[in-house]
């Protein structure tokens, strides 16, 4: 205790509500620890609106329509449904605001919406290519391959748990019906 408050009496605001936040982080996890604060409670906020400057003013784009992200220095290049857009903000502090259920990286320099991936093909060398929705190509970097292995695993276990439940399917049915 001594050392906080030490530290809290700093100029800095900024030390004292890095220190507040570690307090709070102590806190919650030891109340996780006896259960009185389940994980499960603490649910992780990612962003549904961007807000873009352009022109005069600000408009608000749905992550929804978000086709993919590419970076441009300390700039993201969004390729939206309504257009393309520049805002200053890097890949990595945009990428980790964004669903990971619904945004992939698959490059070092680009984020594409799962939901709008066309195919994926061989490329060379071992490689895939990823074709998206709107003609848009890129090559799936090794880094980022077991990621993106990761969600098609997901994405298949959903579709069969969803054949399970919504009954038989068409052999199913054929087999019935004869």
């Amino acid at each position: 205790m001594l050392l906080l408050s030490n530290l809290l009496r700093s100029d800095s605001r900024c030390n004292a509500r890095v220190i507040q936040l570690e307090n709070h982080n102590l806190w919650r996890g030891s109340l996780q620890a006896t259960g009185l604060f389940p994980a499960s409670a603490v649910k992780p906020h990612y962003l549904d609106r961007l807000f873009v400057k352009r022109d005069n003013g600000w408009i608000q784009l749905d992550t929804t329509g978000i086709i993919w992200l590419e970076a441009q220095g300390n700039y993201v290049r969004i390729h939206h449904e309504r257009g393309r857009y520049l805002i200053r903000h890097t890949i990595a502090r945009l990428g980790d605001q964004l669903n990971p259920l619904e945004f992939l990286r698959i490059r070092r320099s680009v984020i594409v919406q799962i939901d709008l991936i066309k195919e994926l093909r061989p490329g060379g060398q071992r490689g895939l290519v990823v074709v998206m929705k709107d003609g848009a190509q890129f090559v799936l970097s090794r880094s980022y391959r077991s990621r993106l292995r990761r969600v098609l695993g997901a994405i298949k276990t959903e579709v069969n748990n969803r054949r399970r439940a919504s009954g038989p399917g068409d052999r199913e049915m054929k087999k019935l019906r004869d």
